[in-house]
């Protein structure tokens, strides 16, 4: 079982996930594009300290999944919300952002804008179980991803 931190990209921005990835990462903390089968454009990038998709590193041994916030180690914090930031330039358009333990569905959908996003990770209140879609820089919903939340390949 692990955390997963996964932004789920606007179906435009699809074909440029692992450019995305690549120039929105920190030497911290990487962005990542989902693995797919047999060339699939992937949908989702995973947030993490390393390889891979786990995110659990960067909890505190205090964490506790049934909380409603993940705590999260403080020193990660800056890099995370840098991470959040640079994927908004390239996803202006808006993206889903969940932080979800492994089994667990989002309960909860909250819009917030980018400047809300990034002052909720750097104040460590990422809810557990909240889907997060942050608008576009007009303020406009996300056209194709309303309805979607992170789904892993079974």
């Amino acid at each position: 079982m692990c955390l997963s931190m996964i932004v789920t990209l606007p179906q435009a921005k699809q074909i440029d996930a692992a450019l995305i990835a690549e120039k929105s990462s920190t030497d911290e903390i990487k962005a990542y594009k989902e693995k797919r089968l047999f060339g699939r454009t992937p949908r989702y990038l995973f947030i993490a300290s390393g390889v891979g998709n786990c995110a659990c590193d960067l909890l505190t041994d205090n964490a506790d999944w049934d909380a409603e916030t993940w705590d999260i180690i403080p020193s990660y914090l800056p890099h995370i919300s840098s991470v959040i930031s640079n994927l908004y330039q390239h996803l202006s358009e808006g993206f889903l952002f969940e932080a979800l333990w492994a089994g667990d569905s989002p309960t909860v959908r909250k819009e917030v804008s980018i400047a809300e996003m990034v002052q909720i990770i750097q104040n460590n209140k990422i809810e557990t179980k909240t889907t997060y879609q942050v608008t576009s820089a007009d303020g406009e919903k996300l056209g194709g991803l309303a309805g979607q939340a992170f789904r892993p390949a079974r």
